[in-house]
């Protein structure tokens, strides 16, 4: 059985979150009861806090689910942050295997109308899983269901879940609240009464630590005296159970009984651990323990491990027997093999209990720095609690408790160490000093800082470590870190920048794991973000992945990593990458209650969409990330807000809405932000602008330039470049020189994706730029790197992914290099398909009609799936985006492929437009003669072909002779058009006023 946090089996980042049902009653009446339902009900256990529902859902997952091969078992908390579906989409993408990116066109508080539809979607988006992906049943625990509220979309797919899940697949709710009445199906299988019935006797007898020793008349006295309610009977049979355990045959001994005792409080160990705590017989009463079961277990390597029952039960009568000596003695040791074993917290409640509060002080603060990088904050704060105040208060236990808030109250923890920092003396209290120091630099750094604190703090720490000489080295490692990735995230024009990046890749190698990944991705988000140099971030990246899905690290640091992998999926153009890191981002996030910090996730998503050109679903992502972070409003959210608003608007070319939305991110960046925020607003208004063909973008043309020189932002450069492009663009001037910087820049850098990204307007630039005579080859390039779609009357170098020469001959070329199409019988049908595609309707044919002519000795149903497949095998061979075929009609993409046959159809449509002025249609009318190279596809006798081949021979001719009819026959240029006339359409005669103009 793989169990499973919210986590795809084989990307698992997190330990599994299913409870253990280590020493747990297995209760088979209740079992029987949830196995009864009907396939695919929702199962939904109400009851009570503390009444079992966990303990149920666990022991039923270990005993009924864990002995079927390939099971899979997924175990989600449910939070307040539920309400929005987004993370129960995520989660379930990567357990069931479903297609990445769901619902993030949901609105995260859609209108009652809205859910219906909803459900829908999600009901095909379930059906859409893969049927052999995992081959067992799977297990689905919903737990705490009460804290999303009742009316939560959420809440309502959980039964349309259970409905599309196979038969042998189950979903279980644990709620204190009863389930609300479903959208749609049937109501859930509801269970309410956990409480333990006489019957359930066998059960405790032999799930019980020593439970051959309960007695019936006992058990049944117990379970009248709690009520039927499971914690009470387990406190009531418990001690009975463990004194008959220790009392048993070759246990009575007061001296075995003393030894026992003096190994308490160490749960776990081997022979010479129990030996140095109860002397020399201690190991054979452990072993003899071990032998009879129930109260311990033998593991691996010859380790013992105490029943947790059998552990607590010591426990309490060693504090109960012990004299006060013996006591101390025995927690001490085992409280200095905890600690050894790296169990901080149980060896400082130890050390405290035993009176040894300054050893159990002295381990805490020596263990804080793992605890603190390990993301075991938890661990730390209770640990450091356990003090008085007087302790905990001090400096040191105070800057340790601090740190373990950061991720989640930075601003709070920010002025409490700077409280701290003020009343410490570097030289005096150096360790004290530095960790403060670094504390804050980091808590702003959480908080998307306002730069000029950053900045202060920066000189601080510069001012600071020349007076730090009795500094410990690894202390000393972590402020130099702190600094290095200030300067990098906030202040990149600092003068030490560039020793700031040397400094992290000299040093990465060699730091703990967590602070690896933190320092890894903060170098890489800069090399992405801050210096556009895409290709020196990828190693990093890639190098860093490892560290990410481990378990160790905090999850600020795989978050950091989430944030650069996103941000590179997103220049990269890798939309799949992009989507399925999403996914992973949002769950990890919520696992690990840092759902607050996603609101980089959706700034970078709602800018892969929006420059994608949907510009509704940005709108909804916008709206997550206003949501995200209005849970904790800083002067980066603010200005991202805006600034998104912008990148949308610009992207759908609405330019008034971009500069309304950048003027006030602008404004506000001014107060609060550094150069690089500045310029970064500055952007949307110098390409809105220029858009626009308005002379106020030279201002912040001349910020991009300014900041670019001081940082070495490379697409600063590239978007200061390409506003001038499309300001000569709109006032007519000369678009060449800035777009071939714009061609030189974007083909270094090989970002898919800029920002501000309007497809459609940046493809009728590049055309002009062909059109003006700007470098070939690096247009065509960028206009390959950018996906550009091809404007109305592309330039003739306009570069399609697919070319097809069919008059006069048959060629194919894909990405520039002709492909052979082959002649054998497995070709055959999808050239036939091909031919009939470039020989068909404008409009597209419809598939009914296409398999007709096809496979005519075919009946339409058998004939549909042989044209599928046919188009499967065209696609295979010209490219996947190639061929269209939506609602039934079937064609080749205008925007992918660029035919002969397609262009001398425009030409004579131009050549007939009565709108047009003369010369246009003459102009169109050369066009059209010098495409006809030939007849269409000479030699294929397709019926749609030939007629194709008639038609356009009869209109080239009507329309040319028509147009000519219409000319000056004295103008010598008549005498030329009307031979090259005859030429294209062998056999023409022409009427008697052009035929004296052909000799012979």
């Amino acid at each position: 059985m793989q169990a499973l946090g919210r986590r795809d089996d084989a990307r698992d980042l997190d330990a599994p979150t299913v409870p253990s049902a280590e020493g747990l009653v297995l209760r088979t009446r209740l079992f029987e009861r949830l196995e009864q339902a009907p396939a695919r009900a929702l199962l939904w256990v109400s009851a009570a806090p503390g009444t079992g529902k966990t303990a149920l859902a666990a022991t039923w997952a270990e005993s009924r689910w864990h002995p079927v091969e390939g099971t899979a078992v997924l175990w989600y908390a449910v939070d307040e942050a539920d309400a929005d579906p987004l993370r129960l989409f995520a989660t379930l993408g990567g357990f069931l295997g479903l297609p990445h990116g769901f619902g993030t066109d949901i609105p995260p508080d859609p209108t009652p109308r809205a859910v219906a539809e909803i459900t829908e979607a999600a009901r095909r988006w379930l059906a859409s899983a893969p049927a052999d992906r995992k081959a067992g049943p799977r297990l689905i625990v919903f737990d705490d269901v009460h804290r999303a509220p009742p009316e939560a979309v959420t809440v309502a797919l959980l039964p349309i879940l259970a409905a599309a899940l196979r038969p042998e697949d189950r979903i279980l709710c644990l709620s204190r609240l009863d389930p609300p009445d479903p959208v749609s199906g049937p109501p859930p299988m509801l269970l309410t009464d956990l409480r333990v019935a006489a019957d359930e006797y066998p059960d405790f007898v032999r799930d019980l630590p020593g439970g051959h020793a309960l007695a019936r008349d006992l058990f049944l006295a117990c379970l009248r005296r709690a009520g039927g309610w499971m914690p009470g009977i387990l406190a009531a049979v418990t001690p009975s159970l463990l004194q008959a355990g220790t009392a048993g045959p070759g246990a009575d001994a007061a001296a075995d009984r003393q030894a026992l005792l003096a190994t308490a409080f160490l749960p776990e160990g081997e022979a010479a651990d129990w030996a140095e705590l109860g002397g020399a017989g201690a190991p054979a009463v452990l072993d003899r323990l071990a032998g009879a079961g129930g109260l311990v277990s033998r593991l691996p390597g010859g380790t013992l491990r105490k029943h947790d029952a059998f552990q607590a039960a010591l426990e309490r009568a060693a504090a109960e027997e012990l004299p006060p000596p013996a006591l101390d003695r025995a927690r001490t040791i085992a409280a200095r093999h905890l600690g050894r074993r790296g169990e901080t917290l149980a060896a400082a409640r130890l050390l405290v209990a035993a009176g040894a509060g300054d050893e159990a002080l002295l381990l805490v603060l020596d263990q804080a720095p793992v605890l603190s990088r390990t993301g075991r904050t938890r661990e730390l704060c209770d640990a450091i609690e356990l003090f008085p105040a007087e302790v905990a208060t001090r400096p040191l236990p105070r800057i340790w408790l601090t740190y373990a808030r950061l991720p989640y109250e930075p601003r709070e923890a920010q002025r409490t160490l700077a409280e701290i920092r003020r009343s410490l003396e570097p030289e005096t209290a150096p360790l004290e000093y530095a960790l403060a120091l670094s504390g804050e630099a980091r808590a702003v750094l959480w908080d998307a800082f306002d730069y000029r604190e950053l900045r202060l703090l920066i000189e601080q720490i510069d001012a600071a470590l020349p007076r730090l000489e009795a500094l410990p080295s690894v202390a000393r490692q972590i402020l130099m870190a702190t600094r290095c990735m200030a300067i990098l995230t906030g202040w990149p024009d600092h003068p030490g920048a560039a020793e700031a990046r040397r400094w992290i890749e000299a040093t990465l190698p060699f730091l703990p794991p967590t602070m690896q990944l933190m320092l890894g991705s903060v170098l890489a988000i800069h090399l992405i973000w801050l210096r556009g140099d895409l290709a020196a971030a990828r190693p990093f990246v890639a190098r860093l992945e490892g560290l990410a899905r481990q378990r160790g690290p905090t999850a600020m640091s795989v978050m950091a990593w989430y944030y650069a992998a996103l941000a590179q999926a997103h220049f990269d153009g890798d939309d799949a990458a992009l989507l399925r890191l999403a996914d992973e981002a949002v769950a990890y996030a919520g696992d690990r209650r840092v759902s607050h910090r996603l609101t980089m996730v959706f700034y970078v998503i709602v800018q892969a969409v929006a420059a994608a050109g949907d510009r509704a679903a940005a709108e909804t992502m916008l709206q997550r990330y206003a949501a995200c972070a209005q849970q904790h409003w800083r002067h980066t959210d603010f200005i991202g807000l805006h600034y998104l608003r912008a990148f949308v608007a610009l992207c759908a070319g609405d330019t008034a809405a971009a500069i309304t939305e950048a003027g006030q991110s602008l404004d506000y960046a001014r107060r609060y932000a550094g150069p690089h925020q500045i310029a970064l607003q500055s952007l949307p208004l110098a390409t809105a602008h220029a858009m626009a063909g308005d002379e106020a973008a030279r201002p912040y043309i001349g910020t991009l330039r300014e900041v670019a020189a001081q940082t070495g932002n490379a697409t600063f450069l590239l978007h200061a470049d390409l506003a001038e492009a499309f300001l000569a663009a709109a006032t007519n001037g000369d678009v060449t020189g800035p777009w071939s910087r714009v061609a030189e820049a974007a083909g270094r850098l090989g970002c898919r994706r800029i920002a501000g990204m309007n497809r459609p307007a940046l493809a009728r630039l590049a055309d002009r730029a062909l059109a003006a005579g700007a470098e070939a080859e690096a247009t065509r390039r960028v206009i390959a790197l950018w996906d550009l779609p091809p404007p109305k009357g592309a330039h003739e170098l306009w570069p399609f992914p697919v070319e097809i020469h069919a008059l006069g001959g048959f060629a194919v070329e894909v990405d520039g290099a002709r492909i052979a199409m082959g002649t054998g019988k497995a070709q055959r049908k999808p050239m036939e398909l091909l031919w009939c595609l470039i020989a068909g309707p404008a409009e597209d044919w419809t598939q009914e009609d296409l398999a007709d002519q096809l496979w005519p000795e075919l009946e339409g149903d058998r004939a549909i799936p042989a044209l599928r497949s046919a188009i499967y095998r065209l696609r295979k061979l010209i490219g996947t985006r190639a061929v269209r075929h939506e609602d039934d009609r079937i064609g080749l993409a205008p925007g992918q492929v660029r035919t002969d046959v397609a262009r001398l159809r425009a030409a004579l449509a131009a050549m007939q437009d009565p709108a047009a002025d003369m010369a246009a249609r003459l102009a169109a009318f050369d066009l059209a003669l010098g495409l006809v190279r030939g007849p269409l596809l000479p030699g294929i006798r397709l019926p749609p072909v030939a007629e194709a081949r008639d038609r356009q021979r009869a209109l080239l001719a009507a329309a040319g002779t028509g147009l000519l009819l219409a000319q000056d026959p004295a103008d010598p240029a008549m005498a030329l058009r009307a031979g090259r006339l005859c030429a294209a359409v062998p056999g023409l005669r022409l009427p008697p006023p052009l035929a004296g103009l052909v000799p012979g």
